[in-house]
């Protein structure tokens, strides 16, 4: 096992987001119940069980067929905004966004809004401020794209 440098270490997906809480809950979870069911329900048991839980196992995005098995999503979301869009300028206002989350039984309150403002900002973001190509499904997009618009058939 290497712990020491994240350059030589296998990726093991983020610690990030509900993603840490799902993959330590669960292993908390397993624990847990293997325990309660060693218990002989007598006052003095003591029990000690290691758990360990992995997450399904994912690849890299494959550059030339373009598919992976990437970590999953574990919520559901339904969202609505309401923009006013100048026609003369072409600037974007949002007036209203409407986000429901399931996000199944909630551990941290604080955790789970600053997640939702967060895909919030960040979907703005996509939409207002940067120049994010999709085309069917596919991210046309680089990660070195230029910070300015560049000229295609939607702009003038």
């Amino acid at each position: 096992m290497i712990c020491d440098d994240s350059h030589e270490a296998p990726n093991a997906g983020s610690a990030s987001a509900s993603r840490l809480t799902f993959m330590a809950g669960r292993a908390v979870h397993d624990a847990a119940r293997e325990a309660r069911e060693q218990w002989s329900f007598t006052d003095d048991y003591h029990a000690q069980v290691t758990r360990q839980y992995r997450a399904p196992a994912t690849t890299a995005l494959d550059p030339e067929t373009h598919s992976s098995l990437p970590n999953y999503c574990y919520g559901y979301v339904a969202q609505a905004v309401e923009v006013e869009v100048n026609l003369l300028t072409g600037q974007v206002s949002v007036l209203r966004i409407i986000s429901a989350h399931d996000v199944g039984k909630a551990i941290n309150m604080q955790q789970v809004t600053g997640q939702v403002e967060g895909c919030l900002a960040q979907a703005l973001g996509y939409a207002l401020l940067e120049h994010f190509q999709v085309q069917n499904g596919h991210v046309l997009t680089s990660h070195s794209a230029p910070i300015s618009c560049p000229p295609c058939s939607i702009c003038p």
